[in-house]
C-alpha cells in the first residue's frame, strides 16, 4: 500500500501511514515515497523485513493469532536512484537541505521503536532493532499492519549553505587572512583565525586572551592530536561537519579532540556515530575506551550489545583480553551476563 502521509500541522515533523501486508510466511517489502513540501530530490526508502512465528494454540477454538518479527530500514535516496523523476527533476537543486534528527514508528499496539542511524554506508540511513508484534487476523497468512512513521528534520535554505560553504572555502580551504597557526609534530601547519575559534570554543577563546603567549606569537603549537584529526576538528568548526565521514577510529580521536577544546556539538555527534556503529565484532573495543575515557552513555552502549551476544563474544580473543587487561570492567560484563534472562546459564563455563 502507498505511504499516506496525515496532516497534523507540525512542520518539520512529518507522520506517514504504512500498511504492510503479509502474504507469506516471511519475507520483505518496501516502498518508495517523497516527504511532501518539498521539491522532487528528497525521496526515501522504507523497507520491512519480517518472519512469521510459529507457535502451537491451546484454545480448543481459538482466534488465529499472527505473530511476527519485523525489522524496519529507512533510507534517504540519492536523486539518481529514483527511477520515477525526469532528467530535468535529476537535476534540480532543492530549496532546503534537510537534517533528520530522529525517526520512530507507532505500531498497532501503540508501542514506540526508534530507528538509529546505521554508518554502514555513506547515505543517510536508520534501522529499527528486531521486534515482535501481534495480529489478531481471522486468516493469519494475509496478515496486514499499518505503522504510523514519524520523520523529524531541521531545514536549511540553500542561500544559507551556499553562503557558510563560500565563507569557509575562503577563510579555511584557501586559508585566506589566518592570524593563528598551529603547527604539529609531523611538520604540518593549519591556519585559522582567533575570532572564529573564540566564538565556537570557550577553551579557545581562553588561549587567545590578551596576556596568552598563544596570542603574542599567533603559533600554537599542538602535540597531543594529529594534524588529521585537527584539519577535521577545524573543518568543523568552520562548515558545521567534518570532511570526511566518521569512522570508529575518527570518531574517537575527535570526541577527544572535541572534548579538550569544548565543541559540544562535535562531542555529541561521535558518541551517536559510536553508539550506531556498534556491533558483535567492535563491541568490546569500543567499550574498553569508553570505560578508559568514562564516556558512560557509549560503555553503556556497547555493554548492551555485549550482554546480548555473550555466547559468541565470551569465546573471542578480544575477550580474553578484557578478563587479562581489564578485569574490573571483565568482571562488570560478566554480571551484567550473568543477570540477563537471555543468557543461558549452562553455558557460563566457557566464560573463564
Amino acid at each position: 500500500m502507498p505511504i499516506e502521509f496525515v496532516d497534523r500541522n507540525k512542520g518539520n515533523l512529518h507522520c506517514a501511514k504504512w500498511r504492510v501486508d503479509f502474504n507469506s510466511a516471511n519475507g520483505e517489502i518496501s516502498e518508495q515515497f517523497q516527504l511532501p513540501g518539498f521539491k522532487s530530490n528528497i525521496h526515501f526508502n522504507v523497507s520491512c523485513t519480517y518472519n512469521k512465528i510459529n507457535e502451537p494454540t491451546k484454545s480448543p477454538m481459538p482466534i488465529p493469532t499472527g505473530k511476527y518479527v519485523i525489522e524496519l530500514s529507512l533510507k534517504q535516496l540519492n536523486v539518481s536512484h529514483v527511477a520515477s523523476l525526469s532528467s530535468a527533476n535529476r537535476d534540480s537543486v532543492s530549496d532546503y537541505y534537510l537534517q533528520h534528527c530522529n525517526v520512530w514508528i507507532v505500531t498497532n499496539e501503540n508501542a514506540k521503536i526508534a530507528l538509529k542511524r546505521s554508518f554502514d554506508t555513506t547515505d543517510w540511513h536508520v534501522k529499527s532493532e528486531k521486534f515482535q508484534v501481534n495480529i489478531q487476523n481471522a486468516q493469519a497468512a494475509h496478515s496486514s499492519l499499518t505503522f504510523e512513521m514519524w520523520i523529524e528534520s531541521k531545514s536549511f535554505g540553500q542561500g544559507e549553505i551556499k553562503a557558510l560553504t563560500h565563507l569557509a572555502d575562503y577563510l579555511f580551504v584557501r586559508q585566506t587572512h589566518c592570524d593563528v597557526h598551529f603547527t604539529f609534530e609531523d611538520g604540518q601547519q593549519i591556519g585559522a583565525h582567533v575570532h572564529i575559534l573564540s566564538a565556537r570554543s570557550a577553551v579557545f577563546a581562553a588561549m587567545f586572551t590578551h596576556d596568552m603567549q598563544e596570542t603574542k606569537t599567533g603559533k600554537v603549537v599542538v602535540k597531543d592530536i594529529k594534524s588529521d584529526i585537527f584539519k577535521e576538528l577545524l573543518h568543523y568548526v568552520y562548515m558545521g561537519r567534518t570532511k570526511s565521514p566518521l569512522t570508529d577510529d575518527t570518531a574517537q580521536q575527535l570526541f577527544l579532540a572535541a572534548d579538550k577544546y569544548d565543541i559540544a556539538d562535535l562531542r555529541n555527534e561521535c558518541v551517536d556515530h559510536l553508539i550506531s556503529s556498534i556491533k558483535l565484532k567492535n563491541a568490546i573495543n569500543i567499550m574498553i575506551w569508553a570505560h578508559l575515557h568514562a564516556i558512560d552513555n557509549v560503555k553503556k552502549a556497547a555493554l548492551d550489545i555485549v550482554v546480548r551476544n555473550a555466547k559468541e563474544i565470551c569465546l573471542t580473543e578480544e575477550w580474553e583480553r578484557l578478563a587479562n587487561d581489564y578485569p574490573d570492567l571483565n568482571v562488570l560484563a560478566t554480571r551484567c551476563i550473568i543477570n540477563s534472562a537471555q543468557f543461558n546459564f549452562g553455558d557460563l563455563t566457557k566464560i573463564n
